[in-house]
């Protein structure tokens, strides 16, 4: 009689055992999902948990739109850009990027640097008008483009030689989810996709459990969408390209948005993207952007010399797509 009654109570505290176990491997149950719109592109925000982090990331979008975004006219970069000074406010992301921008402009020797905003609007490809280009003009913006050129004095940003402006967009997106996978770490969150117009952050499972897989796309409209898939665990990934931001001038030449801060002219090489997987999703932006303006042959060295990256390139070769991947990813 006894062991008719212990079996069938041993067999259900068995079974809600196991369920919890099986709760715990499938977090789907669990998930939420932010998204909108913010820095001219798409967010989404997939994170395990109970707490409700939208007002945080909305405040995140306020403070970074107020500091660092070219596109918002009383931003304080924007305010900088138009007057040579602003005066920083008390959450003013400026002083650190400035700071980050001057160790990854020794990183890349001079590949991706702050000040590139004066030949960035007169190619066409900011919030200016486009301007007349010959290597006179290119020559005479090429003297505002110096990191030196501005400063923090007494939180007042400042330039220290007039026509001076500062654009981080290529760092912009990668820098934003860097904190918000701050916030969302901060709280006690473990496993997240944290993505920004393409680029991402990742870390534990996603919501099947399993490691986070993520496709690199081809720049190619036919033929194969995803190229290759490699797993992001507390890693991030971003692309950079030059495939779609592009126009004729005037003379039947490829302008493209990339543009290299030595010769100050677009670049004009076969390297058609550029995909990096890093620690951090700043410098998978940074150094991605930083391979579109070197070209294929010398990306794929600082790649291989670079421990802890790894990366993805789509050239082009006799009219014809290639690829090159590094070993690890």
């Amino acid at each position: 009689m006894k062991k008719e009654l212990y079996c069938p109570l041993f067999m259900g505290i068995l079974i809600l055992l196991l369920l919890f176990l099986n709760s715990l491997k499938d977090p789907e149950h669990s998930y939420i999902l932010l998204e909108g719109e913010a820095l001219g592109t798409y967010y989404q925000i997939h994170y395990q948990g109970e707490n409700n982090l939208a007002p945080q990331v909305k405040s995140f979008f306020e403070d970074f739109n107020q500091s660092a975004n070219t596109y918002v006219p009383d931003s304080e970069i924007s305010i900088f850009n138009k007057n040579g000074l602003v005066d920083l406010g008390p959450n003013s992301f400026l002083p650190e990027m400035l700071t980050l921008s001057q160790l990854y402009l020794d990183k890349t020797n001079g590949a991706i640097d702050p000040t590139m905003m004066p030949l960035i609007n007169a190619w066409g490809f900011g919030f200016s008008n486009k301007a007349t280009m010959n290597q006179l003009m290119v020559d005479s913006l090429l003297t505002l483009v110096s990191i030196q050129n501005v400063e923090i004095e007494q939180n007042r940003l400042i330039s220290k030689i007039p026509g001076a402006m500062l654009d981080f967009s290529a760092m912009g997106e990668g820098f934003a989810i860097d904190k918000l996978s701050e916030i969302l770490i901060s709280n006690g969150v473990e496993n997240f996709k944290v993505e920004i117009g393409g680029e991402m952050r990742c870390k534990g499972l996603n919501p099947t459990g399993e490691i986070w897989r993520i496709g690199i796309e081809s720049p190619y409209p036919t033929g194969p969408k995803l190229l290759h898939i490699t797993l992001l665990d507390d890693q991030a990934l971003s692309t950079s390209g030059n495939y779609r931001k592009y126009y004729i001038d005037e003379m039947g030449k490829k302008r493209v948005h990339i543009i290299d801060p030595k010769s100050g002219y677009p670049v004009s090489h076969n390297l058609l993207s550029a995909t990096i997987k890093a620690k951090t999703a700043l410098e998978a932006d940074i150094f991605a952007t930083a391979c579109m303006i070197w070209g294929p042959e010398k990306a794929r060295l600082f790649i291989e010399n670079n421990n802890s990256i790894e990366g993805f390139l789509v050239y082009e070769e006799n009219s014809e797509m290639k690829t090159w991947t590094s070993k690890g990813l």
